[in-house]
């Protein structure tokens, strides 16, 4: 399935791969349902819905990423969990030692599948497939059909598919307004920033750049304009990573500095502005970036900060 950030495909997945496990209860041991995603962020976000979703059944959801606690884990995979939301490395080092029991499967889902091939997971994404039972429905969700490892992967792990694709790259974001403001220079753009931040009107503000480096420097800038800003990066472990997520989530900061990692899979209500303080380096990232906003109904702004040597890469 080719889908939209924000089209709500999480949902689309969720809700009848419960009901199918509500509606043809199982005696076999093992997982019944694995969904596999490129970030902590999102496997969090998605395990979160699930909970709500489960919360009147008697079914289970368990989550499994890198930076938490390896041996609870195997015990929450030994506890016949019956939903697990993962990420491909944690999973395949859980593998490594024998843990997890997918020969019973019965429904694979490879969501953010672009993303996941751009992280180096595609050699992962098989070998756990190859564990799965052959028996399992898969589902393949991308927000682009395009990329060359799309369809190599689709006819590595699925059989014979339908496919349905909801938009192409070209579709325009109805809901959001994207704006240019020209810059000099990097100089420049800072004090732009500062001056949208402090004078924009919005509910929650997501800042883009290229580079870890860039976030951090940028970060300094505003706190020293007094600004309300924290940063996610890759760099940061999970425990940082949770305590800036939750500040922003709570309006404890309204401006959040995130490089491309942010920019598949979190899904927080209320952001109404992004700006990309870095162009992006491709069209699909920035199609990602922009998506963080205007979400559902809701109406979004999007600006691109734009000096001459990102001219080109803008067009």
């Amino acid at each position: 399935v080719s889908a939209e950030t924000g089209s709500g495909k999480t949902a689309a997945f969720l809700l009848p791969t419960l009901q199918r496990l509500l509606d043809k209860p199982s005696e076999r041991y093992g997982t019944r349902a694995l969904v596999l995603v490129p970030t902590r962020e999102l496997a969090q976000q998605i395990f979160q819905q699930c909970q709500q979703m489960l919360a009147f059944s008697s079914l289970r959801a368990g989550l499994i990423t890198g930076g938490a606690d390896f041996r609870q884990q195997q015990t929450l995979l030994r506890n016949n969990v019956e939903i697990i939301i993962a990420t491909p490395g944690r999973v395949l080092e859980l593998m490594a030692v024998q843990t997890p029991d997918f020969s019973h499967l019965d429904v694979l889902i490879l969501d953010e599948a672009y993303r996941m091939l751009d992280m180096g997971f595609s050699d992962a994404l098989q070998q756990i497939a190859a564990q799965c039972s052959p028996e399992r429905q898969t589902l393949l969700f991308s927000a682009t059909l395009n990329h060359e490892g799309i369809l190599r992967i689709a006819d590595s792990v699925l059989r014979d598919p339908e496919m349905l694709g909801l938009n192409t790259l070209q579709d325009e974001h109805a809901n959001i307004t994207q704006q240019m403001i020209l810059a000099d220079d990097t100089a420049h753009k800072q004090r732009l920033l500062v001056w949208l931040l402090k004078n924009d009107t919005f509910t929650k503000a997501l800042v883009f750049t290229n580079s870890r480096a860039q976030a951090d420097s940028l970060s300094g800038t505003l706190q020293t304009n007094q600004v309300r800003c924290g940063v996610i990066h890759g760099d940061m472990d999970q425990k940082n990573r949770n305590r800036i997520m939750a500040l922003y989530r709570n309006g404890v900061i309204d401006v959040l500095l995130a490089t491309d990692l942010a920019a598949r899979g979190l899904d927080i209500a209320g952001v109404d502005l992004v700006v990309n303080f870095d162009i992006p380096r491709t069209g699909i990232h920035y199609l990602h970036r922009i998506g963080r906003t205007g979400r559902g109904d809701v109406q979004g702004t999007a600006i691109n900060l734009v000096k001459s040597t990102e001219w080109n890469l803008l067009a």
